[in-house]
């Protein structure tokens, strides 16, 4: 933003660029445009990501732009766009799918195993603890509450006493591991 562009000036801007004058949207672009861009080249895999992340923010900011209310600052207000258009990529680009524990550790379990009634699932219970009881106590402890407790990672993180992230590297060390030992059953 340029440093000497005023708050008055910008809310006057953002006023007739909600009344759809354009020669005033592109001056509230021109004077974002390049700290939006740093913000997400900083965050971004490569440039063209943050290229298109930032053509997004603004995309969205001209859709949202006749809501915005003018109770914090534009530039606050469109920072909070950029942050929300770079989570959801994120998410997208992260996203991971969700399996069983059993089909993740590759142990061949069907559906029928899992009944407690029956003398297959004694074998699979019976393999599952053989596997867990060659892990290291945190790793063990993190698959137990996570997956068996099916406790939020925020909870495991307060039952054991160590911060989110550390239960995600446990959770990931500890799934990892298991999968190297079930490959043996």
């Amino acid at each position: 933003m340029n440093k000497n562009f005023d708050i008055a000036k910008e809310k006057e801007l953002v006023l007739a660029a909600q009344k759809n004058n354009q020669t005033a949207l592109i001056t509230l672009y021109r004077n974002h445009v390049q700290e939006i861009y740093y913000f997400m080249l900083k965050r971004a895999i490569s440039r063209q990501e943050a290229e298109d992340l930032t053509s997004q923010t603004f995309l969205k900011m001209i859709s949202a732009l006749p809501n915005f209310k003018g109770k914090s600052s534009f530039r606050s207000w469109l920072f909070a766009i950029a942050k929300n258009t770079l989570m959801d990529s994120w998410r997208q680009h992260y996203k991971v799918k969700t399996v069983a524990l059993e089909e993740y550790l590759e142990l061949n379990v069907t559906a029928a195993d899992v009944s407690y009634d029956n003398s297959r699932s004694k074998k699979f219970m019976d393999k599952l603890d053989l596997v867990l009881k060659q892990l290291p106590k945190d790793y063990q402890q993190v698959i137990n509450c996570r997956f068996f407790e099916s406790l939020s990672l925020k909870e495991t993180a307060e039952k054991m006493g160590k911060s989110v992230g550390n239960i995600k590297v446990l959770q990931y060390r500890a799934v990892k591991k298991a999968t190297e030992i079930a490959k043996n059953y």
